[in-house]
């Protein structure tokens, strides 16, 4: 990666630093230049290319406003090993809090940029001796956009239009419902859909709309701010109506009041205002059900704002303080929020298919300390030190048994820690939303076989019967107990889901989240670590001072990768089946 950055850049010195970053999309990594720091986006489909392209021209189109603050894109290139990448400016972000209205009136100023464009253009037509020559941005006068973008992984056509009711209700509504009927054939959202489009225009009426500059997916996991102000990333940029920006902002929460005051106090909504929000959440709610599956095409984020939410939190936390602050967090699985409490902050993950505190409407809230974090970077070596000691702490246990067990008079048993013995857990835990059965196996080779890739293996011939896939595993799982022949494996309690999207620190050192935990070979946990970056090589060292690497340690290491791989095409489908099966043959060579 070095030298391609090199090469493509004209940079004499390139090298990789500790910031990583990653959604259910792309991931991310930060390199320093002679030239300055990058940050690159890199995602392995073959249609990242043309994403990637649309989001380099959104950027571009939002930094020619001077409105808003974005990283400057700089290249898209294609990436070592297929796919693509973006490399654009690192900027150093944290999350939105003191510059929320400051956001607002900036984004105001982004939308209304394109009509002052139109008003000054009348203006010199209308000027003795000013003529219609060239000017430095035109007036735009249709929606649509001069590039395919992508809102998530679908590509959204931006074809021009000059009438917003046709262009939203074609390039925006209908192919999202196409691809429903070509996913799953639902007959309601069928039937609903052929009612709603005949009143739509209803809402539009007597309504003067100019094209604004969207930034397109305005959620919270897409703005930031740093000391200057508010910084605003990851755009599908088009020309629309700018209310259809408030949709997805107001959805998932994460904009305080100040940002929409702030926001309205230039542009005011306009009558009906209410009801064309909905019809806008609508794309966002189809969008996120053909990215993650029919849990999202409930109207799940209105759990948040309803009485019984809030009344529910109260009895539940035992607290009459219960403040939303700051920007909540989210994954391709769960949102969250942080809250003030009266017995101190804590954070809340929400989701429709956990148990935890059930919600009104269904689902659960997961509560639980609340931790000021940031990018995992200058304490990357103290989480390898520490990771380390987390696998060997079982057996460091057993050592402590044995020890006590050859002295004369000491009992083993205590209320203490116990050695555990066996692979396994006590409960299921989840790797995304994909349940593990962890039921307790003596032998790791058989726990990792039957409860992980066999499992993995059995919904992929359930959804895709994929021939190829079914033969290369008859192959391999009677392979693999040659590759723990001769080896001692110790049950090591893993975090399970050590991605960099999972790790972090604060002032008092490294952090590490999400777990998906269970007893098993401590090797398993460095796999999904070194498969999307962002843990630097001083984690590495750090680790392996105390967990030398075993013999064969490459090997297994691509084994333990085929689960990650294999549950990664449950998740997010067949963009996954190419390194799954290569994977797969490798191991056989």
């Amino acid at each position: 990666m070095e030298e391609l950055l090199k090469r493509e850049l004209g940079c004499g010195s390139v090298k990789a630093t500790g910031h990583s970053g990653g959604g259910c999309i792309s991931q991310g990594r930060s390199y320093d230049t002679d030239r300055g720091r990058v940050f690159v986006k890199v995602n392995p489909k073959a249609e990242a290319k043309r994403m990637f392209e649309g989001e380099m021209a959104s950027l571009t189109a939002i930094l020619k406003t001077g409105t808003v603050k974005v990283p400057k894109p700089i290249k898209v290139l294609d990436a070592p090993g297929g796919g693509s990448m973006l490399v654009m400016e690192h900027l150093d972000m944290r999350y939105l809090s003191s510059h929320a209205a400051k956001l607002g009136t900036q984004l105001a100023d982004l939308h209304l940029d394109n009509k002052r464009l139109g008003e000054t253009l009348q203006k010199e037509a209308g000027t003795v001796g000013k003529g219609g020559g060239q000017v430095e941005r035109p007036f735009v006068d249709q929606f649509g956009f001069d590039v395919v973008t992508c809102c998530g992984y679908l590509p959204q056509v931006n074809d021009w239009h000059r009438d917003w009711v046709t262009f939203y209700a074609r390039q925006r509504i209908q192919p999202q419902m196409d691809l429903l009927e070509q996913g799953s054939g639902d007959r309601e959202a069928r039937e609903l859909w052929a009612a709603l489009q005949l009143k739509i225009p209803d809402l539009f009426h007597d309504l003067d709309i100019v094209p604004a500059l969207l930034h397109g997916d305005l959620w919270g996991g897409n703005v930031a701010e740093d000391s200057s102000g508010p910084i605003i990333f990851d755009p599908a940029s088009f020309y629309g109506h700018s209310e259809y920006e408030l949709a997805i902002a107001g959805m998932f929460g994460g904009f305080s009041g100040s940002f929409y005051s702030a926001y309205h106090s230039k542009v005011p909504k306009a009558p009906d205002f209410e009801k064309r929000l909905k019809l806008y959440q609508l794309f966002h709610y189809l969008n996120h059900w053909n990215h993650f599956g029919s849990g999202r095409g409930e109207g799940r984020p209105t759990v948040r704002r309803n009485a019984s939410w809030w009344q529910l939190l109260r009895a539940e936390l035992r607290t009459t303080t219960l403040r939303a602050f700051g920007s909540p967090g989210a994954g391709c699985i769960s949102e969250g929020r942080a809250y003030d409490t009266d017995a101190g902050p804590v954070f809340i993950k929400v989701n429709r298919r956990t148990l935890v505190i059930d919600l009104p409407g269904g689902g659960a809230a997961f509560v639980m300390e609340h931790l000021k974090m940031r990018g995992l970077s200058s304490q990357a070596s103290k989480l390898g030190d520490q990771m380390a000691d987390l696998h060997l702490y079982n057996q460091k246990l057993r050592e402590k048994l044995r020890e006590e067990e050859n002295r004369v008079g000491q009992r083993a048993e205590g209320a203490g820690p116990k050695y555990v013995s066996k692979f396994g857990f006590h409960t299921v835990t989840c790797c995304g939303f994909i349940p593990q059965v962890n039921e307790w196996q003596d032998d790791w080779p058989t726990f990792f076989t039957q409860h992980r890739l066999q499992a993995q293996l059995d919904l992929i011939e359930k959804d895709y019967a994929d021939r190829e896939a079914r033969e290369l595993w008859s192959q391999l799982q009677v392979k693999i107990p040659d590759l723990f022949c001769g080896l001692e494996i110790v049950p090591a309690l893993l975090h399970g889901d050590l991605w960099s999207g999972n790790v972090a620190e604060d002032d008092t050192g490294p952090i590490i989240y999400d777990p998906a935990s269970f007893y098993g070979h401590s090797e398993f946990e460095l796999a999904i670590a070194l498969m999307f970056g962002g843990f630097p090589r001083p984690f590495f060292t750090a680790y392996h001072r105390k967990v030398p690497k075993a013999p064969g340690f490459d090997r297994r290491l691509l084994l333990y990768q085929l689960f990650n791989y294999l549950n990664h095409w449950n998740h997010f489908g067949k963009q996954y089946r190419s390194p799954s099966l290569g994977t797969m043959r490798k191991l056989l060579k």
